[in-house]
């Protein structure tokens, strides 16, 4: 009776145990002047910073933008991956912040890079570009199926003690 007990402990133990979840960063100073009709492009690498491919789960990406003399055309259009408007959009001379979409946790799943291109039709400075991203840590799930395993090591010597 006490390894059944222990066994539906252990199996408890293992379906209530949530995956962790972690933060990554990522910062890249672009520091860099847009003017008239031009565009600047730049790539977010999370490959060095531990990021394991498919296991970002949401994301948030931050652009500061700069604006010296604010006119009315001064519009900055950000194109994050494809040019389809999951994740990009446009912003009039302030600074971006936007949730990664479907296409870019994609694409950034798939190899650790984010692409990004950012087209004016004014003048601006464009700063700092923050990538902020969820992952999933499996480490609970693991430490479970390894107890479990352990257990089974257990039980399956002590069974071999009774018989002999």
């Amino acid at each position: 009776m006490k390894q059944v007990k222990l066994i539906l402990s252990v199996m408890f133990f293992a379906l209530i145990a949530s995956p962790a979840f972690s933060n990554i960063i990522d910062s890249y100073l672009v520091n860099t002047q847009v003017s008239g009709l031009s565009q600047t492009n730049y790539t977010h690498d999370l490959n060095d910073n531990g990021f394991v491919l498919g296991s970002a789960l949401s994301g948030t990406l931050t652009i500061d933008i700069y604006n010296e003399k604010e006119k009315w055309y001064d519009a900055a259009i950000f194109q994050v991956e494809d040019f389809d408007f999951d994740t990009g959009g446009f912003t009039f001379g302030s600074s971006f912040m936007n949730n990664l979409e479907v296409s870019a946790l994609g694409a950034l799943n798939a190899d650790g890079l984010l692409d990004v291109t950012i087209w004016s039709t004014g003048s601006f400075w464009i700063g700092e570009s923050v990538l902020s991203i969820i992952t999933e840590v499996p480490e609970p799930a693991t430490f479970g199926l390894m107890m479990i395993g352990l257990l089974s090591l257990v039980f399956a010597r002590r069974r071999a003690q009774f018989q002999a």
